[in-house]
């Protein structure tokens, strides 16, 4: 039989109880609601991060609201910062300028931080664009796997 305890050296407060006896399962308690919480704290600080980021295609910067629900998708809603960003679409998507490459950045972006910084392995990336004041640019949805728009 194995017991022991995680110690905070400064509070002297008991976070974690654990035993292992033979064959038998690890078995471990928690006693400190900062190690039961973790993970919905870690995605909370990777939303606020990616949050508090500037993206671009081309030159049109956009700001993110982030939407998880638990799941292996992530809905990234991107509103334009720049003027007349509809008419900049436009004007890209007229071009031969590859607006798509732009977008699975941002998508491979997203999906890594959720990876990295909160381990999660998402499996799609659903993102809207709209313009300054709100009216619809373009949707796209990013297979993680893939690595690619379908």
């Amino acid at each position: 039989v194995v017991t022991g305890e995680i110690i905070d050296i400064d509070s002297d407060d008991v976070l974690v109880k654990f035993s292992k006896d033979g064959d038998d399962d690890l078995e471990v308690d928690f006693n400190d609601e900062d190690y039961r919480d973790s993970d919905s704290d870690d995605v909370d600080d990777v939303i606020d991060s990616l949050e508090d980021d500037s993206y671009y295609v081309d030159d049109i910067e956009f700001e993110v609201r982030i939407d998880y629900d638990d799941d292996d998708t992530v809905t990234a809603t991107f509103e334009a910062v720049n003027d007349d960003a509809a008419l900049d679409w436009e004007d890209l998507e007229d071009s031969s300028y590859n607006i798509e490459s732009d977008v699975e950045d941002i998508c491979e972006d997203i999906a890594n931080a959720f990876e990295d910084d909160a381990d999660i392995s998402l499996a799609t990336v659903e993102v809207d664009f709209y313009d300054e004041e709100g009216d619809w640019l373009g949707s796209f949805s990013y297979d993680v796997d893939d690595r690619e728009l379908d």
